[in-house]
């Protein structure tokens, strides 16, 4: 990682200082936003994923927010269709993140790493896209922690890779 042009990821500061935040990592962005400041301002009055997302829950607790197909099984002809999308709201998925992220915590799943860099708590997702995942995703959100998502498709040699990254 680094500054490297063949990296998709460079690093950058949140705040135009030189001087390190205690407790903070360098920021992550994307090479395509090279010299876009505007990346560094404050949507809204709201500086993180956490405050945008419990804005959100906050100002539409009842709208839905994530749809999963049901499943309908026919025994018979031994063939799968799906039905209509069943929907979690803002406020659902927020109570399920929050209670993910506290069993994670509880049972110190995803344990403080420190280096010279700062404080990091890791933890790898598995899944095919569901809302499980995404769920999962928002609780480290909510929580502090950094996601790290592996796919089967990956293989094992750059699954290996990833996890010794990160």
């Amino acid at each position: 990682m680094g500054n490297q042009q063949n990296n998709a990821v460079i690093y950058a500061r949140y705040k135009e200082s030189s001087q390190k935040v205690e407790g903070e990592s360098r920021i992550l962005r994307s090479a395509a936003l090279a010299g876009n400041q505007d990346c560094y301002k404050e949507f809204r009055g709201m500086s993180d994923l956490k405050q945008i997302f419990m804005k959100s829950v906050k100002e539409s607790p009842q709208k839905p927010l994530l749809g999963t197909r049901a499943r309908i099984f026919d025994s018979k002809s031994k063939e799968t269709t799906f039905g209509l999308y069943q929907w979690k709201t803002y406020q659902q998925v927020c109570d399920d993140s929050t209670a993910v992220a506290k069993y994670v915590q509880h049972f110190d799943l995803a344990p403080k790493i420190t280096n010279e860099e700062g404080t990091f708590r890791f933890i790898s997702l598995y899944s095919k896209n569901r809302e499980e995942w995404a769920m999962t995703d928002i609780a480290c959100i909510l929580s502090g922690m950094t996601s790290v998502t592996l796919y089967d498709t990956l293989g094992k040699d750059s699954i290996e890779y990833i996890l010794d990254q990160t």
